[in-house]
């Protein structure tokens, strides 16, 4: 609250009490001077009304509007990203490389993925089970790529037929690789409340290259396939994109990018995000994850 503005407000309002005061009680005395003359009278009432509301117009003019002093911390669509803090946020998603083969069948599995937890030994990522499980093809490597194109062997943590099936549900997937000499940072979790039109970024590697894309939250909707409802946002993704980060204007995951619908010229028309409490909830299945 900003005291200044009270005291100058309260000021302001004395003054214009003894200001009033003082018309009113000459124009009444002009009045009973002429008292004898109704046009005078007249002419004085339509005076005092005027100077009233002149008055009263000049004290709300100069009236000042308090604001609260977190105002500027207020976000909005247009405040300007902390590219620093984004770019450091943003490279903790990493390049998922998986091969399968079914038969004489060989996949080449592309996707994306989030470091969410590291201890001394090991980092952990989020990502689709999409990713990681196509029916009837059985896993022959798993790599990961990350923003510096270090290249990491990689094993599933969905181990367990529980975790299999908790991993279907929420189409998410745990994946651990060795630590090297790079330096990658954890994701920081977002906090926001998100309304229609807040300003969201998705990071991933569609087609292999890690990219950058901004669009706006669309809403919460129910889809098939998925037992909760589920991000849709405009920031485009494709092919390889699955698994990696839906990100806040501060660079703070809301979201793992999970779907997208397309044209039939494959042209993206919207995108899809499991939100980031179900991530949460996911993640808590893993006791490794402190």
């Amino acid at each position: 609250m900003n005291y200044n503005n009270i005291l100058m407000t309260f000021t302001f309002s004395t003054n214009f009490i003894i200001w009033a005061m003082i018309f009113l009680i000459l124009s009444v005395v002009f009045t009973l001077i002429l008292a004898k003359n109704k046009k005078a009278i007249k002419i004085v009432i339509v005076i005092l009304f005027i100077g009233l509301f002149s008055f009263g117009g000049y004290y709300l003019a100069s009236l000042e509007v308090d604001t609260p002093d977190d105002a500027s911390n207020l976000e909005t669509i247009n405040t300007p990203i902390d590219d620093q803090y984004y770019d450091q946020t943003a490279k903790s998603v990493v390049h998922v490389l998986h091969v399968m083969t079914l038969g004489d069948v060989t996949l080449n599995g592309r996707g994306s993925a989030v470091i969410v937890y590291q201890d001394d030994d090991y980092f952990y990522a989020i990502t689709n089970y999409h990713v990681l499980v196509q029916n009837g093809f059985t896993s022959e490597s798993l790599m990961v790529r990350d923003y510096l194109s270090n290249e990491y062997d990689a094993v599933s943590l969905v181990d367990t037929q529980i975790l299999e099936i908790a991993s279907q549900s929420y189409d998410l997937g745990l994946i651990r690789f060795s630590k090297g000499d790079a330096i990658i940072p954890d994701v920081e979790y977002s906090n926001l409340t998100l309304s229609e039109g807040a300003q969201v970024h998705s990071v991933g590697y569609p087609n292999g290259e890690r990219t950058l894309t901004t669009g706006e939250f669309r809403g919460f909707l129910k889809i098939i396939n998925y037992p909760f409802q589920i991000l849709e946002h405009s920031s485009e993704i494709n092919h390889g994109s699955s698994g990696g980060a839906l990100l806040d204007r501060n660079g703070r995951l809301i979201g793992i990018n999970a779907a997208a619908m397309l044209s039939s010229n494959d042209e993206f028309l919207t995108g899809y995000a499991i939100p980031i409490d179900k991530v949460l909830e996911y993640i808590d299945l893993f006791s490794i994850v402190q």
